[in-house]
């Protein structure tokens, strides 16, 4: 039996739960929130051969992008590969995009990735998963174009349109657009008030264009939908700081790193880049960081 997505996407489960657990978990990787991962264990814990919840698992492990959890993720390939039997032509599409990339192949994978997202342009995850992938890639012309051909085939009615023009958006400012990047934005945090992503293509806009006292305002007044549970917390507060500093407000820049910017236990890998970035900011600009290089170094996960 086949179920679907909440876009009309067919799922290959017998189990509606599985399907429901799909969408959820979806939406917290869409907005950065809490654990999607955990979502899809207890689905997967129940439908053990739930193939797209398989592939979604291995991308959401592939998408924290630390060549520490390469291993983990070839396991959750391989069991999606061990349930293959069952996947539909979408599906199959998505594990073989994969699959390179769990060898380290990113390029490999994001030239597969986007034949499949041609095919599927309604596949947010592989969408979203793509672009975080053009990003990491330095491929800015592809974080616009791989969102601008796929969002004519979507609505402002599909569930889930707010993250596709999130994504546009900020593919727009990277791309020097930004009366377009800043208007997509802002109507994207209009439907879904917790899309970060959307927030920070906003936030860049204002960076770029030297409008930084509207970029602490922005930022500020969108915080209480961003500020937990969300791991792109640290680098919207990063953006914060550096705006401090472009205001000369060394103490609040300094403020913001040690209170949201410094890695908490938790921290993801990216988290550490913006950590470093920020303080070498400070140090050239003569802030005195003191001690903060020697606890961030140690904290580095290759530090031991």
């Amino acid at each position: 039996m086949t179920h679907f997505d909440a876009r009309g996407l067919a799922l290959s489960t017998t189990h509606r739960a599985s399907a429901d657990a799909y969408d959820r978990a979806l939406d917290l990787f869409n907005s950065f929130r809490a654990d999607p991962l955990a979502v899809l264990d207890a689905a997967l814990a129940a439908e053990p051969g739930f193939v797209s919840g398989r592939l979604m698992q291995t991308g959401l492990i592939l998408g924290g992008f630390d060549g520490a959890l390469l291993g983990m993720a070839r396991e959750a390939l391989a069991a999606a590969e061990a349930c293959a039997s069952s996947a539909n032509d979408r599906e199959r599409s998505l594990l073989a995009a994969l699959r390179p990339w769990t060898t380290g192949d990113m390029h490999g994978s994001g030239r597969l990735l986007e034949r499949h997202v041609i095919d599927h342009p309604r596949d947010l995850f592989a969408l979203q998963l793509a672009h975080v992938l053009d990003l990491v890639l330095g491929q800015s012309e592809m974080l616009r174009d791989r969102i601008g051909r796929a969002i004519g085939h979507w609505s402002s009615d599909d569930e889930g349109y707010g993250y596709v023009l999130g994504m546009h958006a900020f593919g727009l400012e990277e791309c020097n657009e930004y009366a377009r990047a800043e208007a997509a934005g802002r109507r994207a945090v209009e439907l879904q008030p917790h899309d970060a992503w959307a927030v920070h293509a906003v936030a860049h806009v204002c960076e770029m264009q030297g409008r930084v006292d509207e970029g602490l305002a922005w930022l500020s007044a969108t915080r209480r939908d961003w500020c937990e549970q969300n791991s792109l917390a640290v680098h919207n507060h990063w953006h914060m700081a550096l705006m401090h500093l472009s205001r000369g407000d060394d103490v609040s820049a300094l403020a913001m790193y040690d209170a949201a910017v410094a890695p908490a236990p938790q921290a993801f890998a990216l988290d550490f880049v913006d950590a470093s970035a920020l303080l070498w900011r400070l140090t050239l600009a003569g802030v005195p960081v003191q001690g903060r290089w020697a606890s961030l170094a140690a904290r580095w996960p290759c530090a031991a």
